[in-house]
């Protein structure tokens, strides 16, 4: 394009792939140019997508099958005829390192699955090449990928696309999600991964405790080690009906260096839960209850209690999103008490059963508390706290009065206003 290599970068970054496709064919400096951009991120089209890398839906599993075949020729034996290869590279031989970004997994699988519908397949020899196999040659041809997230979903079978993912992604991602039941596998998969990752979800149903043999469980706990890395603890949902509940201590002993947890959906775990963090995770001192977009559930009092209790240095953080129907009584408030000293921020959305009167404490007795969103049923309980010691550490406060009148509406409307907790 230009002779400036920072200003062709520029522009290839702005241009469409369909763009990017037709300056590849211009001419040789372009193509150098362009080819990096055009094949950083492998897209997957669909019917209504314009800009399209492909021109159907089954293109990505033939790129696949013809450049897995055209590998399986190069490596026949040279006795008796030579294999007739095509004089041409195979597009995913030939681009398949510049790739960075591909699909995940499960639409990966999905693309190159075979079709249900007949439609002029390529001519194979080995009519019987798996998903899997396939899965394994896109990923062994695209030796320069930079996996930022990662969702691995339980595949059938999955001991062998299990074996795919810890090769060749676990080593470099960052954030990773795991919707898996078998605790075997989650621990096969964890010891893949290394200081790169940063942040990991667990959506686990643990119903018995799986066990390959003898060798192969003392193996995987001789390989175990700590995530040195990891800060951020994601238990989306934790049900655990084996006997033995040990996947949790592997677990925590693993994350040690673990700051923020947040909890979604728990079973009856909470204790287990809140004795491994005292036992194995010594730096967590953020907790965050529920998740964004994600179906109501109840958090009982004794429950945020227990968690409360998981924190070995006091919680800096503690947030209830709103998702959350949350029993905040006696006991959970007494629980938080104890960490009014190194209480930094709290967040309480207007659901939660949290009222004027609970906030005098937590004013009173937080030196370093700077933020605070709470609800407040009533105005009188606000007003007897002219001043308090640490008022000044306070930089974000955030209240519902629902007491205060307003001229413009009748007293049965005001009623219903008080009723719904709605700001008046």
């Amino acid at each position: 394009m230009l002779e400036v290599p920072e200003i062709d970068e520029m522009i290839c970054k702005e241009l469409s792939h369909h763009n990017l496709a037709q300056c590849a064919r211009v001419c040789k400096k372009w193509h150098r140019s362009a080819i990096p951009h055009l094949w950083h991120t492998l897209i997957i089209p669909t019917k209504h997508q314009e800009d399209e890398i492909y021109e159907h839906q089954e293109s990505l599993r033939n790129m696949a099958l013809e450049d897995y075949l055209y590998e399986q020729q190069l490596h026949l034996p040279s006795e008796g005829m030579k294999p007739q290869l095509s004089p041409f590279m195979p597009p995913l031989a030939k681009y398949g390192h510049w790739i960075r970004q591909l699909p995940q997994p499960a639409v990966l699988m999905h693309e190159l699955e075979p079709p249900i519908v007949f439609s002029q397949p390529l001519e194979m020899p080995d009519p019987e090449i798996t998903t899997a196999e396939l899965l394994r040659h896109v990923y062994k041809r695209c030796s320069n990928l930079q996996v930022h997230s990662l969702d691995v979903t339980e595949y059938y079978p999955f001991g062998d696309i299990s074996k795919t993912i810890a090769e060749f992604l676990l080593p470099t991602v960052r954030i990773l999600s795991l919707h898996i039941s078998d605790p075997w596998y989650l621990k096969y998969l964890l010891n893949h991964c290394t200081d790169t990752l940063v942040e990991l979800s667990l959506r686990v149903n643990i119903i018995y405790d799986a066990t390959r043999n003898d060798k192969k469980d003392q193996q995987l706990q001789q390989e175990s080690k700590t995530l040195e890395s990891l800060k951020k603890l994601t238990l989306e949902k934790a049900y655990d009906d084996s006997e033995s509940k040990s996947f949790w201590p592997w677990l925590f002993e693993r994350c040690s260096h673990v700051e923020r947890l947040e909890v979604v959906h728990l079973g009856q775990i909470h204790q287990i839960l809140a004795d491994n963090m005292l036992t194995y995770m010594p730096n967590v001192n953020e907790i965050r209850f529920g998740k964004d977009q994600h179906e109501d559930y109840i958090l009982y009092d004794k429950d945020v209690a227990t968690l409360l209790s998981g924190s070995r240095q006091g919680w800096k953080v503690v947030e209830f999103k709103q998702n959350i129907i949350l029993i905040f009584g006696h006991v959970a408030q007494e629980a938080l008490t104890k960490h009014f000293p190194t209480l930094e921020k709290l967040i309480l959305d207007d659901r939660h059963d949290f009222w004027g009167y609970d906030l005098a404490p937590i004013l009173l007795s937080s030196p370093n508390l700077h933020s605070l969103t709470a609800f407040a049923i009533d105005s009188l309980s606000l007003c007897s706290l002219k001043t308090w010691p640490y008022e000044t550490t306070l930089r974000v406060l955030k209240i519902r009065i629902v007491d205060i009148p307003r001229p413009d509406l009748r007293d049965y409307e005001i009623l219903i206003l008080r009723t719904l907790r709605v700001v008046s």
